[in-house]
């Protein structure tokens, strides 16, 4: 009788940890699916100055200048709106702005216009392309 016991108690422990098992390997599996599968998207892309120019040429495309009014001054990209991003009207004028377009957005070395870019992504724009290494990589 106390072998039974035993025997029967063991055969439980044994369906509870394959049971267990089974169950571990399937939440892995679904945690990490709905990992990749709910991974943000980037807000906006990083391009080179060729990847920049080559995107220009497309329609429905703007060139946003984000650099200061001095920094203007010393050139800029033909064709380009300029909104200053220090201008304390900035995320307006942003706003003001047509979220179906794609912009290309830039600054003097790339920073400013990648603060930009995740403003205008906040904002709702959704096809935002950064000038890597800004203006200053430019060719003149």
């Amino acid at each position: 009788m106390r072998r039974s016991i035993i025997l029967g108690f063991l055969f439980c422990l044994a369906l509870t940890a394959i049971s267990c098992g089974d169950n571990a390997g399937a939440d892995q599996t679904s945690d990490s699916e709905k990992t990749t599968a709910d991974a943000p998207r980037a807000p906006f892309e990083n391009i080179s100055v060729a990847e920049f120019q080559q995107k220009m040429s497309a329609d429905n495309t703007v060139v946003l200048d984000v650099r200061t009014p001095g920094e203007v001054e010393a050139g800029v990209i033909d064709g380009a709106l300029t909104i200053d991003i220090s201008d304390p009207d900035f995320q307006k004028k942003i706003g003001e702005l047509d979220k179906d377009k794609t912009y290309l957005v830039y600054c003097q070395s790339g920073g400013r216009s990648a603060r930009a870019c995740e403003m205008m992504s906040d904002m709702g724009f959704e096809s935002l392309f950064n000038l890597e290494d800004g203006y200053m990589a430019w060719p003149k």
